[in-house]
């Protein structure tokens, strides 16, 4: 998945109109919709997954397809209607966009080299480059990424496509804590308690605005925490999926590709496919394991 910074740092006028884009959410839509995920998937994964965004998916049984296909279609036509109808018509003479202001647009996307997902990254910026959004990306070490990550300085990101299954997704859905990587400062904001107004949060200089929709999502994370039923949490917790579906937190890409698990020759009563994932706090304790046995024990 791709994360755009909405904490991306100011520092100067060309980083202040990448801050007030980024943050527009028809700019987030336009991009996604001019990714051919189709294309993607053959391509690099084999024809494994479907477009998808990060979602509990078909797999899960809190499965939303509201949010798993928000703006998953390929429709360049669409994208370059909404980015034109957010005043990025004027092109450069290579033909990519300019900000509204007439200035050179050039975004970079940084790349976790642990990940080894380049070759999807330069499809996905080719497509971005097919609507004139000029986007460069850099591989960058775990630890550089991870620093630039926690100083708000890169305009975009990879990030680990976790697909939550989980009936309450967290940090997928809102940012819980500063390891945020769409949204860093808010989720150290949120982690210090600032929106029960704590003075700790005071040294946070990026806030969410005022009536900014990610503050309804802190507000029915925390109240369905409260819930100990994780269908009755879903139920709580579904305006929030609604207005992920609608802002677009991250980009993904796909579903994930199946996981292959090796089972011991004569370990029995394992389960042949289980949803590896993130699950009401299970992992393959879902696949309950004090029920598997030895056909020959041995003792």
């Amino acid at each position: 998945a791709i994360a755009l910074n909405l904490n991306r740092k100011v520092d100067d006028a060309e980083s202040a109109r990448k801050h007030e884009l980024l943050n527009d959410r028809r700019f987030r839509q336009a991009l996604s919709l001019a990714i051919d995920r189709q294309a993607v998937i053959d391509a690099e994964w084999l024809g494994f997954g479907e477009p998808a965004q990060i979602a509990p998916g078909p797999a899960s049984e809190y499965d939303y397809p509201k949010l798993e296909k928000a703006f998953t279609e390929f429709d360049p036509e669409r994208a370059n209607k909404m980015l034109n109808a957010i005043g990025l018509t004027e092109r450069d003479g290579e033909g990519f966009r300019r900000f509204a202001d007439g200035s050179r647009m050039l975004f970079y996307l940084n790349v976790d080299q642990s990940t080894n997902v380049m070759g999807a990254v330069q499809m996905v910026v080719e497509h971005w480059a097919d609507v004139g959004v000029r986007v460069v990306p850099r591989e960058r070490s775990a630890q550089l990424f991870g620093t630039e990550k926690f100083a708000l300085m890169p305009d975009m990101m990879t990030m680990e496509d976790g697909s939550s299954h989980n009936a309450v997704g967290g940090g997928n859905f809102m940012p819980q804590n500063a390891h945020s990587q769409w949204a860093s400062a808010w989720g150290r904001w949120y982690w210090m308690d600032g929106q029960v107004g704590s003075p700790k949060a005071d040294i946070v200089t990026d806030v969410p605005p005022e009536g900014h929709p990610i503050l309804e999502s802190m507000r029915l994370y925390d109240l369905a925490s409260t819930v100990v039923d994780p269908r009755d949490r879903m139920k709580v917790y579904e305006p929030a999926l609604d207005i992920a579906a609608e802002n677009l937190w991250s980009i993904s890409i796909a579903t994930p590709p199946p996981v292959l698990m090796v089972v011991k020759n004569g370990l029995r009563n394992v389960p042949r496919s289980l949803v590896w994932g993130f699950i009401d706090g299970q992992f393959l304790n879902i696949a309950y394991p004090e029920t598997w046995f030895w056909e020959e024990p041995s003792y």
